[in-house]
């Protein structure tokens, strides 16, 4: 899909290209009505005449509207254009944690848990409405100018409350953050997206995926059968609780994980709290390192 940039659909003069993702391009845009920034998705053309398509990209929609919460971007409207289908959301302004990880390599792990009490803050939210993110990754969580977390891209979300929305016997995710059910091509339910968090939490404590091989299908064998090495082998300031928290989050079989957001919220929350109670100011962002990444241009949505 060649970028629109420069040209206008309905009110929203396209700025630039933020990101490219599975189904289409997001764009910073500007809304000519509200004068005001924004983001727009645009479903890619090629994928628009496939239905299955369709309905992934509009179920986003619909679970963004659905969602209200500050750790959750907002969707504006969705409408359908000359250019396709659009999904006019939040812009803003910061880096993904990908880009966020890419620079530290690993980041402290009381600024691991801060992210994680807000991602899980969001997935308690969606998970209360029936909606299940299936693609917690560092590209889809976005840090904005005053460090908090935003998840976005609910383009895979699944609706618990509606039978037929996620079709079985196929894998839907993003392979290194999947799941074992995921896999697997099973049902995934909030304790899946628990799992994603797990692997991210790894990879911020860490610096390191806890499942990393070339090919896919080596991937899956590792995700569904092999141990990742230890947290604290890898990290060893890491405490031991925190170690004991992503242990529980990588089970392979879901009964054994946390079984909802709020129960691990609950742990993550407690162990803040101590350390807090330890080393007062813990928490906060590297100042310099910080600034200098959202001051960058590269801005992403996926």
């Amino acid at each position: 899909m060649s970028s629109l940039s420069g040209q206008t659909i309905d009110s929203y003069e396209l700025l630039e290209v933020l990101g490219n993702g599975g189904m289409g391009i997001v764009y910073k845009a500007r809304d000519t009505v509200l004068d005001r920034v924004v983001a727009i998705k645009i479903m890619d053309a090629e994928l628009a005449i496939d239905t299955c398509f369709q309905q992934r990209f509009q179920s986003e929609a619909k679970a963004l509207a659905r969602l209200k919460n500050q750790h959750i971007v907002s969707i504006y409207t969705m409408r359908e254009t000359d250019a396709g289908f659009c999904i006019v959301m939040e812009y803003i302004e910061g880096v993904t944690l990908e880009q966020y990880l890419r620079a530290e390599g690993r980041v402290r792990f009381d600024v691991a848990m801060r992210f994680c009490g807000q991602m899980l803050e969001a997935l308690e939210h969606a998970h209360g409405e029936g909606i299940i993110h299936r693609d917690i990754k560092p590209a889809n969580v976005m840090l904005d100018c005053d460090g908090k977390i935003k998840i976005t891209d609910f383009g895979l979300a699944k609706f618990q409350t509606l039978s037929g929305m996620t079709r079985t016997g196929s894998a839907i995710g993003t392979i290194q953050y999947m799941s074992p059910e995921q896999v697997n091509g099973e049902t995934a339910d909030q304790r899946s997206d628990i799992w994603s968090i797990g692997v991210l939490m790894y990879k911020m404590l860490t610096g390191k995926l806890p499942f990393q091989h070339e090919y896919y299908a080596a991937m899956a064998y590792s995700i569904t059968n092999e141990d990742p090495v230890h947290v604290r082998r890898r990290a060893p300031d890491v405490p031991d609780a925190l170690a004991r928290i992503v242990s529980k989050c990588l089970e392979k079989k879901p009964n054994n994980r946390y079984q909802n957001a709020s129960e691990m919220h609950r742990d993550v929350r407690a162990l803040m709290q101590n350390e807090a109670a330890a080393q007062p100011g813990i928490g906060r962002l590297p100042g310099d390192r910080w600034r200098t990444l959202l001051h960058s241009k590269q801005k992403i949505y996926s």
